[in-house]
């Protein structure tokens, strides 16, 4: 059997191409009134998710995982969401909102299915070879951004106070930033063993990789952010995924790399008026960080919507119906800032069954189904990440976390296979 060059699979490789290339460029757009996220990715996932469906209906071919019914399990989100729709529409809420939130869920699961696609047809370490690619993409535009954040910094030292906003990188957000930091870092700290087989390189740029995204991490400013990193880094260590050495050693060189930038002006400052005798005026760096008022609101948001799920308990109030009312109550347009709470408002316990079903399996697959490897601690480490952040800020659309998963879930091709195309390393067909 010839697998090495079919068109399918040279238009399923130029596609992840595109994919993993862009998946972490994204912007917002006013349209409809409300800001839309857009990513140029999305174009090709979609593209990739045709692709799937037409192959569906001519052949009756579909996307194969390691978990069992999971394409029924995915199916159960869009019905969730579908659901959802229908009680708003019946309730007479506005449906730009919630349109606007089932379409994305669509493009949002054409990451997950083109990822699993990518695996199905060129194997494993095809996806490990894309996911270098982004890695080093993105690795650039985050040294990128913290030098133009020192800059600001050397050009207000001597000055007064430096007020320096966060940094966003090519997500348009904070948060989404942090979200994408931690989502890589998900997949870096699961995926040591196949790095170290490089030997030296492979251990310092691993080293140099996750130094910077953890140096990055911190200049985000984002609280949730970081105590989501600081809890991935814990369960990495206690669950033995990646070494201490590495968790240890990425931890310090970015604290002391923080620590350098931020406190630059009062190493300016020593530097010009102790060493060289020049009088200057000493510095603070100051980041926008989050105020007392926007935690006020976060807890006044997660008062409020759980009061929404209790008049709506089992179907919810429909789709988009909680960010319909914020701006008479808060001023603004407003989301939950928080996934959990979000599905369960809306949604109802109907659709927080629906969203758990495919979870559940998930965590199952992790703990459950044979011994752990590679895949199944960097499933954990998603999760975790996921999980986390959600308590805090609305995180089911992010790209990367789907883009991630779906190549770690879904079934390559036979080993024999893998080799005679040349994307398997030797000696690691075990730990997939």
């Amino acid at each position: 059997m010839n697998i090495a060059i079919t068109k399918e699979r040279q238009l399923v490789w130029a596609i992840a191409l595109f994919v993993f290339f862009l998946a972490v460029v994204q912007f917002h757009v006013d349209a409809l009134g409300f800001a839309i996220n857009v990513n140029i990715a999305d174009f090709f996932v979609l593209l990739a998710l045709s692709a799937i469906l037409l192959t569906y209906i001519s052949e009756r071919r579909v996307i194969v995982w390691k978990i069992a019914r999971f394409n029924r399990y995915i199916l159960l989100t869009a019905l969730a969401l579908l659901s959802s729709w229908l009680i708003a529409a019946l309730s007479g809420l506005s449906l730009t909102w919630g349109t606007s939130k089932l379409v994305g869920w669509m493009v949002i699961l054409g990451y997950l299915y083109t990822s699993a696609l990518l695996v199905n047809q060129l194997g494993f370490f095809s996806f490990f070879r894309f996911f270098n690619l982004l890695l080093v993409f993105f690795l650039c535009v985050l040294v990128v951004s913290v030098a133009l954040f020192f800059l600001e910094i050397i050009k207000g030292a001597g000055t007064g106070t430096v007020y320096l906003s966060y940094l966003k990188g090519l997500s348009g957000n904070r948060n989404a930033l942090a979200f994408q930091i931690l989502s890589v870092l998900s997949l870096l700290l699961a995926f040591q063993p196949l790095y170290e087989r490089k030997i030296i390189f492979g251990r310092w740029f691993l080293l140099l990789a996750t130094t910077i995204l953890t140096c990055t991490m911190f200049l985000t400013s984002s609280r949730s952010g970081i105590a989501s990193m600081l809890l991935l880094y814990f369960f990495a260590l206690i669950m033995r995924i990646s070494h201490w050495r590495l968790l240890v050693s990425s931890l310090v060189l970015a604290g002391v790399i923080n620590l350098f930038i931020i406190y630059w002006p009062e190493i300016h400052f020593w530097f010009f008026t102790v060493y060289s005798g020049q009088e200057q005026i000493i510095s603070q760096v100051k980041m926008a960080i989050s105020s007392d008022e926007s935690d006020l609101l976060r807890g006044l948001l997660i008062k409020n919507t759980f009061l929404m799920w209790l008049e709506h308990p089992f179907f919810g109030a429909g789709l988009g119906a909680f960010y319909t009312s914020s701006e008479a109550v808060y001023g603004v347009p407003i989301v939950q800032h928080n996934s959990l709470l979000w599905v369960l408002s809306e949604m109802g316990l109907l659709g927080f069954i629906l969203f758990a079903v495919f979870f559940v399996s998930l965590i199952w697959f992790v703990f459950f189904t044979g011994r752990r490897c590679m895949r199944k601690n960097a499933v954990f480490l998603l999760l975790l990440s996921l999980g986390a952040m959600a308590m805090f800020h609305e995180m089911l659309y992010q790209r990367l976390f789907w883009l991630f998963l779906g190549g770690m879930v879904a079934t390559g091709l036979p080993d024999s296979f893998t080799k005679n195309l040349g994307n398997e390393p030797r000696g690691v067909a075990e730990e997939t």
